[in-house]
């Protein structure tokens, strides 16, 4: 890699990891944030335990909401303009 293409890449790689690091540390810190019983997160989840239910009919509707959100936020800036 040249010099300037990591230089690039230095302040948005430090800014995710601060970020994911500070979303780490809050949700292990709070207290009761995880129920007894099965361990899952009540408040704010870790990011690791974000895509564990994650499946292909979950990831098909997603998908759809996002085309119809797209779809509804160009039709918005079309009557607007």
């Amino acid at each position: 890699m040249s010099t300037s293409r990591t230089k690039r890449w230095r302040a948005p790689l430090a800014s995710v990891s601060v970020f994911v690091g500070l979303w780490y540390g809050l949700a292990y810190s709070l207290d009761n944030n995880f129920a007894s019983s099965d361990g899952s997160a009540l408040i704010v989840p870790p990011p690791h335990k974000l895509f564990e239910g994650l499946n292909t009919r979950t990831v098909e509707r997603i998908a759809t909401a996002t085309g119809i959100s797209v779809a509804t936020a160009f039709t918005g800036l079309i009557i607007a303009v």
